[in-house]
């Protein structure tokens, strides 16, 4: 039998909001973060990266939305498909044509960041927002194109090199979260592994999967209680602003 983690993502979806997520630490944390995406959303939004078209759903009635994909990474198996086939390196639009950008989880894919960063802030009207996550402590994902993690402190210079002034940047999760979310992705990492190669580790699966709500309830629980560092996050978010 083998499971896939396209396959995993389906069966997981119902409990993608409860503890019984593998990822629920993540998860919780991104709402705050789809909040002010909704907030400041106007214009022309172009989804750069936009996978499954996820942002799709929370883009309201007044604001034009376009999906960019490269036809690479739609290739991996997304559902749905893009209103336009690009390269975030080189964007199709105009100078100043573009009124929000969105680029989550494409940063780490594109082997140049700086050329992507250099296209939004071209194609953004002043005043235009473009929306960054990227993941810092996380997996490997959509291999072989995943090329680097960024600090918060390279993404800033990186930015303000290229005229985007931050308005805003978070950790997303605190260190004892980051820890158990990547003990419970370790895990049942290892028992989609333990299946597909018909392990007698496959033994151990009541124990995972009973074990990954307890992770997740004491990082939470932890991270409540201990003070909070920005040392360790699974990803940051950012929002930033096109000056001149």
């Amino acid at each position: 039998m083998m499971i896939t983690v396209k396959q995993l993502k389906h069966w997981l979806k119902p409990v993608r909001n409860t503890p019984l997520h593998p990822q629920w630490l993540m998860t919780r944390s991104s709402n705050d973060f789809s909040e002010l995406l909704q907030k400041k959303q106007q214009g022309i939004l172009l989804d750069i990266g936009c996978g499954n078209s996820q942002i799709k759903k929370i883009v309201r009635n007044t604001v034009t939305y376009i999906g960019l994909d490269y036809p690479k990474t739609m290739a991996l198996g997304y559902d749905g498909a893009p209103d336009i086939l690009g390269d975030a390196s080189w964007l199709p639009f105009a100078d100043a044509s573009i009124d929000t950008a969105i680029m989550f989880d494409v940063l780490e894919h594109i082997a140049n960041p700086e050329l992507a960063i250099a296209e939004v802030s071209r194609v953004l009207s002043t005043g235009g927002h473009v929306f960054i996550k990227i993941p810092f402590l996380y997996p490997l994902h959509d291999e072989p194109h995943d090329y680097q993690r960024l600090t918060r402190h390279g993404l800033i210079h990186m930015l303000k090199k290229h005229d985007l002034q931050i308005e805003e940047i978070s950790e997303q999760t605190s260190p004892v979260e980051t820890s158990a979310l990547l003990m419970n992705i370790a895990l049942a990492k290892g028992l989609i592994d333990s299946v597909q190669e018909k392990s007698p580790a496959i033994l151990t699966a009541p124990f995972i999967i009973g074990v990954i709500p307890l992770i997740n309830i004491f990082g939470w629980a932890f991270a409540k209680i201990l003070p909070s560092s920005k040392v360790m996050p699974v990803s940051y978010f950012i929002d930033a602003r096109k000056g001149r």
